[in-house]
Parts: structure tokens; sequence; C-alpha cells
């Protein structure tokens, strides 16, 4: 799905995870300062957190095939650090939907099949929270580079105020 409409998808893609995942972290840190929260929005937070991961996936897979076609410019090197940044975000968010899958439903299953489950070890909560609170840091800020880095590579060359009706990439325009 490189096209949508005849247009590249990437661009359209990569707003999912740059507004989702930031989204579904401040979730997890609201239910994690508020446990009577959880209940509420755990569900919320776990879709939110499933269709940021999955916008994350589409903006990697679409943004390689747009890569392709990219010829030899003078940024190169911003462009391979936007797909390296590209890549840890798909890794990271895929991580942070994974944590939280598990905190949200396998951890509770498993506990509710024990004998003890109304008395879970409080370690086993902190545990939890802190694999919780790492991954969705870790996913957000991913994002949040390759976002920056992607819109280095593009706008690093355009001129604010010079050139044509839309801007002009490149050189002087003296």
């Amino acid at each position: 799905m490189d096209t949508l409409g005849g247009i590249p998808s990437h661009p359209l893609f990569v707003h999912l995870p740059a507004v989702l995942i930031p989204l579904a972290t401040l979730g997890v840190i609201l239910m994690v300062v508020r446990p009577t929260w959880w209940q509420r929005y755990q569900w919320a937070t776990l879709a939110v957190t499933g269709v940021g991961t999955l916008g994350a996936i589409l903006a990697a897979g679409s943004g390689e095939a747009l890569e392709e076609g990219v010829e030899d410019t003078a940024n190169r090197s911003q462009l391979h650090a936007h797909v390296e940044a590209g890549d840890a975000a798909r890794t990271m968010s895929i991580v942070f939907f994974v944590v939280a899958l598990a905190a949200i439903v396998v951890v509770p299953w498993v506990m509710k099949r024990r004998a003890s489950a109304a008395s879970s070890p409080k370690w086993l909560r902190m545990v939890v929270a802190i694999a919780l609170v790492a991954s969705a840091g870790a996913a957000s800020w991913t994002v949040f580079d390759a976002g920056h880095s992607g819109a280095k590579s593009v706008w690093s060359d355009v001129k604010v105020g010079e050139g044509g009706e839309h801007g002009e990439q490149g050189g002087d325009h003296d």
C-alpha cells in the first residue's frame, strides 16, 4: 500500500503513530498514577496503542517503498537517519503494544486462573507498571525521533519566504 489515490501513503500513515503512540503513553501514565482509572481506560489505551502500532508498521513499510524511488540527493545521510529512526519507531511501537497486551490481558487472565488471584503480589504490579511506562516512553521517543529526522530530511533545504508559489528547494535564490 504505497499510494492512496495516486499519492504516496507515507505522509498519511506517519500521522497515526505520531498522534496515537504519545496519546497511549499518556493513557498508560494516567492508569499507573491513578490505579482506580485502570479499569476505566485499559481497553481504550490498548486500542489506541494497537492502532498507533499498526500505523507505525504501515508508515515504515510505505516509507521503505518511497525511499527506493528517491534518487541520490545531497541530504542522503539525513534520509538514512530517518529510515533508521523509522525502523526503531516501528520496533518500539510493537514492543509497547506487546507489553500493553500482556499487562492488560495476559497478566490479569493468568492471575485470575491462579487460586490467589485476589491478592496478586505487589511486586508484580510494580514490574508491570515499570514495563508499561518504559516501553511507552521508548515508543514515544522513537516516534518523535523518526518524525523529527523525517522533517529535517524533507524540509532542510526549503528557504521560507523565497521561491515560487509553494517554495522551492535547494540552492540560493539571489
